[in-house]
């Protein structure tokens, strides 16, 4: 092994916790998909009733939950995709997040500003440019190895 070149750490998400991911995703689906369609049958039979109590126009509803489904289920295949693909990089120089269909998100070690261990037990590492912190997700395999990894890099601070 040549001296010169960095140590490269890599770690994935374990298979557990990619189908935690994914099943949590799909209790939040079928919660909104069960409540949205409850809406659209319930709701025009309330305009049955003479009551003066509810607004008469429930169309609006029906445009509002639409999108609300389709956002949970663009999600859903979002996280399966991540679940399935992700790849963090830690090296002596820089911080690599690789997830397949999304842009390789890297953070110079030097440019870290902090790094937070969260309560569920995930992190986010946070560099110069706020909007774009590197989340790594509760179920990374060698989370231990990590944690060492980037306390050695800067203080981490927890977050409860």
């Amino acid at each position: 092994m040549n001296p010169e070149l960095p140590v490269m750490n890599h770690f994935t998400l374990l298979p557990k916790a990619g189908r935690q991911l994914r099943n949590a995703i799909y209790i939040r689906f079928f919660v909104t998909v069960s409540l949205s369609v409850v809406a659209i049958i319930v709701l025009p039979l309330l305009d049955a009733f003479p009551f003066d109590l509810w607004p008469k126009d429930w169309s609006s509803y029906i445009y509002i939950s639409l999108p609300v489904v389709i956002m949970y289920f663009l999600d859903l295949r979002k996280a399966s995709n991540t679940a399935s693909s992700y790849k963090l990089t830690v090296s002596d120089e820089l911080i690599t997040r690789e997830v397949r269909k999304s842009a390789m998100l890297s953070i110079p070690v030097r440019q870290i500003r902090f790094i937070t261990k969260c309560a569920d037990g995930s992190y986010v590492i946070t560099g110069n440019d706020m909007l774009k912190p590197i989340v790594v997700p509760v179920g990374i395999e060698r989370a231990e190895e990590l944690e060492g990894l980037l306390a050695r890099l800067t203080p981490v601070t927890m977050r409860l």
